[in-house]
Parts: structure tokens; C-alpha cells; sequence
């Protein structure tokens, strides 16, 4: 089993799936705008909060992440301070356990 983060075990997938969205977007939008203009409540708010800017579920607006992506690099580098600090936790384990 491989304890590489999801983000760069399937880099390549969710590129790709990345990309199909937002080939779809302009057709999504389309639709939501014909709901909307049909009565859709829902379909309305949803597309007023996105022009106020405002997401549902995140802290940070997708535009406004400036957050550089979860490298190869990075990954290497937490591996090896999880490495250097092994020990340290194996002795904080022993000492969690009941005495027995």
C-alpha cells in the first residue's frame, strides 16, 4: 500500500476530470440560467451567490486560492520529517500505554 497523498497518486485522472468540467461549465451554467429564469429558486440563489461571490462549503473562494498544489517535492519532504520524528512518537506510544 502506497501512503502517497490521493492528489499525486491520481495527479493525472483528476486532471483530466478537472478539464471536463470545466469544458462543461458553460453548458451547466446555461441550464441553471434557464431554471432560474423558469422559477427555480434554488438555481436562482445559487447563481446570485456566485456573482457575490460566494461559495458554499469552502473557506478560501477557488479564485482567491493562492495555495501552490501539494507537490512530489513536498510530499518527500513530510516523509522525511515523519522519518526523523519516528522515534519520537514510538517512545510517546510506549508511554500511552498502561503499565501491565
Amino acid at each position: 500500500m502506497t501512503t502517497r497523498p490521493k492528489t499525486l497518486r491520481y495527479r493525472e485522472a483528476l486532471d483530466a476530470a478537472e478539464q471536463r468540467i470545466v469544458d462543461a461549465l458553460p453548458e451547466i451554467i446555461d441550464g441553471l440560467i434557464i431554471r432560474a429564469k423558469e422559477g427555480d429558486a434554488k438555481a436562482a440563489v445559487y447563481l446570485c451567490d456566485r456573482i457575490l461571490g460566494k461559495t458554499a462549503g469552502t473557506k478560501t473562494a477557488p479564485a482567491d486560492d493562492r495555495q501552490a498544489p501539494y507537490t512530489e517535492a513536498d510530499f518527500e519532504e513530510d516523509e522525511q520529517e515523519r522519518e526523523d520524528h519516528r522515534d519520537l512518537f514510538a517512545f510517546l506510544k510506549r508511554k500511552e500505554q498502561p503499565a501491565g
